[in-house]
């Protein structure tokens, strides 16, 4: 697949927003084709995986735990958190099954640990889909003045960007995700619900470090 090819932009003027860069040229029809094509295999696959990953982190940082293994948890659990959501943006566009009510089903199960209904985040992004980069594409009418959607950045910049995401530092800022809200709320929401899990999983570990449970 060759994207080396790109339609630059014109001087002074962004075609995908607030992205200064250049656009790859449009897949083929074979490629579109390949690419939607449905497995159902891979899908189950895909999230037996990523549930694993899961749970092989949990009970790696409870067998061996220190804080380093804690950290690193964190930033698998996150990641594989992260990739559910993927799953879960697949459901919504009808890719995981054939069977569009086993398609909802799993969809809404990949969801509900995220705190996001799969039922509002397609009707948010279906919407940005249809009207891309318009004012009705609720995602691009969100960000318009948010310097945070501007790129690129200084490297300054984006590791506050990044730091104020991974901290938790933005929750409020931004709409809360539910019927018709904004998506940006789903890496909050993310770092919030693992951060709660992790401490209360980490709560008798903390423990071996207080001071009454110290021998005399």
């Amino acid at each position: 697949m060759d994207h080396k090819s790109q339609v630059q932009a014109p001087s002074g003027i962004n075609l995908i927003g607030d992205f200064a860069g250049g656009i790859p040229v449009k897949l083929s029809k074979e490629e579109l084709a390949d690419l939607s094509r449905i497995n159902p295999f891979l899908s189950w696959l895909h999230i037996a995986g990523e549930l694993s990953a899961i749970v092989a982190a949990i009970y790696l940082c409870e067998r061996f735990w220190s804080p380093l293994m804690y950290l690193l948890a964190i930033a698998i659990i996150g990641a594989r958190q992260h990739a559910l959501l993927i799953l879960m943006h697949d459901g919504v566009h009808y890719r995981l099954f054939r069977n569009r009510r086993l398609n909802d089903c799993v969809s809404e199960l990949l969801a509900w640990p995220h705190l996001v209904a799969a039922r509002s985040y397609r009707k948010n992004h279906i919407a940005h889909h249809r009207y891309l980069n318009s004012e009705k594409d609720p995602d691009w009418k969100r960000r318009q003045g948010d310097p945070a959607w501007v790129f690129p950045k200084p490297a300054d910049d984006l590791a506050r960007l990044l730091f104020r995401d991974v901290s938790g530092s933005e929750k409020g800022r931004r709409p809360a995700y539910g019927r018709g809200a904004s998506v940006p709320l789903l890496a909050n929401s993310t770092a919030t619900t693992l951060s709660t899990r992790l401490e209360r999983l980490n709560s008798k570990h903390i423990q071996r470090f207080s001071p009454e449970r110290q021998p005399s």
